[in-house]
């Protein structure tokens, strides 16, 4: 269960590879809302988003045995970008699984964050992204990554802690 103290907590952990971001009020929202409306640019993040606070605080989570097993996720954009930026940081082997038909302003910043050291053990995997739906099922048929663990986008609560 997520408590004020997990949250905070959390917060702390992801301090270490996030830019503060402070809140910017909105003259224009807020007129057209009737009330005060902030907003918060996690687009300075280093990944363009805010996805790498959840990413880096699940690895941050796991033991040293599973994050040297390596790390998969599926995503076409700002997660798998966090989940790149958060397994190097960690120095972790991830996989990111991404659709063919991913444009090449999102693959092109997950393998910016994967190549960052060549002697680590990252790859990109272009595929079609069939096994977010059903992922142990599919990702049971990947042999090469079934001892993998599957950082998803929203299901562990420590991805939605922050």
């Amino acid at each position: 269960m997520l408590t004020l103290e997990k949250f905070e907590q959390a917060s702390e952990i992801v301090k270490r590879v996030t830019n503060p971001t402070k809140l910017v009020y909105s003259d224009y929202l807020s007129q057209q809302t009737g009330g005060k409306v902030y907003l918060k640019p996690e687009n300075m993040q280093y990944t363009g988003a805010y996805k790498l606070r959840g990413a880096y605080y699940k690895i941050s989570t796991l033991s040293e045995e599973e994050r040297a097993k390596g790390l998969i996720t599926a995503s076409a954009g700002n997660h798998a970008q966090g989940v790149a930026y958060a397994a190097k940081a960690f120095g972790c082997k991830a996989t990111i699984v991404m659709p063919t038909v991913t444009p090449l302003i999102k693959v092109t910043p997950v393998q910016k964050h994967m190549n960052w050291q060549k002697n680590t053990d990252i790859h990109l995997y272009i595929r079609l992204m069939i096994w977010t739906l059903q992922p142990d099922r599919e990702r049971s048929q990947w042999k090469l990554f079934r001892n993998f663990r599957l950082l998803t986008i929203f299901w562990h609560q420590s991805v939605v802690a922050v």
